[in-house]
């Protein structure tokens, strides 16, 4: 038996599931990663959102299912240098990418709109294909960053180097909370 009430819902319309970010470029952690290949044959990796392009996006967080075929070799590669689980020009080894987790890098989150099995159209969003970089690379200088220390958003790791792997874990739990927001009951 489970405790349930629907006393704020209309119709079952309105709900609908895990908030996922809008398109936008994202400071994000990883959150969870499934590498069972059990429910699919794919990588699964929760990404959520600390701070990015645009705003009110923090705590959501977008699914990935990576294939590991040879035609995605270069996107796992990519991935794993971004997170830190590969130098460049280390030789070919097992990745465990369970040991991203608590790390952080930058993702570009797109629109992703298609028919499903039951020919229900479905709008929602992906990462895209090479769309993640190290907090440090140039090309995302722009985005802004979650500091851990702060709070805020601000300078992140990293190393600057494009196609680097200045990914760091972020202090504290493998799940980070979004900045607090202010409590409109405070000083009541």
């Amino acid at each position: 038996m489970v405790y349930l009430g629907a006393k704020n819902v209309q119709s079952e319309d309105d709900i609908q599931g895990n908030a996922r970010p809008l398109p936008g470029r994202y400071h994000a952690i990883v959150k969870e990663v499934d590498e069972s290949m059990e429910k699919v044959d794919k990588i699964i990796i929760e990404f959520e959102v600390l701070a990015g392009t645009t705003p009110g996006q923090e705590g959501r967080v977008v699914t990935e299912y990576f294939a590991v075929t040879e035609k995605a070799i270069s996107r796992l590669t990519r991935l794993a240098l971004v997170l830190g689980l590969l130098k460049p020009g280390e030789e070919e080894r097992n990745v465990a990418f369970s040991e991203s987790v608590g790390r952080d890098l930058v993702i570009e989150v797109e629109p992703n709109e298609y028919t499903n099995k039951d020919g229900k159209e479905v709008k929602t969003v992906r990462v895209t294909y090479l769309g993640f970089w190290s907090t440090g690379n140039e090309a995302v200088a722009d985005v802004p960053k979650y500091s851990a220390v702060d709070g805020a958003s601000g300078a992140s790791g990293g190393n600057g180097v494009s196609g680097g792997n200045g990914s760091q874990s972020i202090a504290g739990p493998t799940t980070t909370q979004a900045p607090p927001a202010a409590d409109k009951w405070a000083g009541l």
